[in-house]
């Protein structure tokens, strides 16, 4: 959740404030109290700078990076971001984060105009969320329900016509949704298409996960008057 909302961890947030102690204005509580703080000996201000991103300052800054504008910190504290941000990739425990979108952004299917049911799906599909657990038998009768079981249970690979290469074709489809309208009719008839095939397949996995059949009816009526559909056709 902190990936798709845009927000630091507490570990980077304390580096960047940490970071923005040294360049305060001159006349600011913390500075005129440094050259005291310096002279402690139980002073814990070394250790408060001691971190990864007042590292990265000072080995790449030709000057003391107390001297840097706003604009030039935040751009420093974005590239220290994205560095954590490719290096959590690499660890085993990344998994749901690797299907995300690979930019530091606030996720579109956040603020993107849809029904509360749709904006709901989504982010349970992001977060990887079973409410029953593994341990609960998928309806077909044959394995557990696991996230990847109804990938493939659902055929989603066709149904959002991927490869079988995609590890998770409704994130896939998701990172790619766009930001604002798209002017081709070809681009918004593939996604009118697309985002009532998507809302079909979390249809089912909603009713998978809690044990009940799926109404066909409902099926086939589901999304057509999704705000989203208004919002990436719109009228001239």
């Amino acid at each position: 959740m902190h990936h798709l909302s845009h927000i630091p961890t507490m570990k980077e947030r304390s580096h960047i404030l940490q970071a923005k102690s040294s360049s305060l204005p001159d006349d600011a509580l913390l500075t005129c109290l440094l050259p005291c703080v310096h002279t402690l000996r139980s002073s814990q201000w070394r250790k408060l700078h001691n971190t990864a991103l007042v590292k990265a300052l000072v080995k790449t800054l030709s000057e003391p990076f107390d001297r840097l504008n706003a604009s030039e910190f935040c751009q420093y504290c974005r590239t220290f971001l994205q560095q954590n941000f490719t290096f959590t990739l690499q660890q085993r425990y990344s998994k749901l984060l690797s299907c995300c979108r690979p930019s530091l952004s606030l996720d579109p299917i956040l603020w993107i105009p849809m029904h509360p049911i749709e904006r709901s799906r989504l982010i349970r599909w992001r977060s990887g969320w079973l409410p029953r657990g593994s341990s609960w038998p998928c309806l077909c009768g044959l394995q557990k329900l696991t996230k990847q079981h109804v990938i493939h249970c659902l055929h989603m690979h066709s149904f959002l016509h991927l490869p079988l290469e995609v590890e998770d074709p409704i994130s896939c489809v998701l990172n790619q949704i766009p930001t604002r309208p798209p002017r081709l009719l070809h681009t918004q008839t593939y996604w009118t298409l697309h985002w009532i095939a998507l809302h079909r397949l979390l249809y089912k996995v909603d009713m998978i996960q809690h044990g009940t059949n799926y109404d066909p009816t409902a099926l086939i009526t589901l999304s057509l008057d999704s705000p989203f559909l208004f919002w990436i056709t719109p009228t001239t």
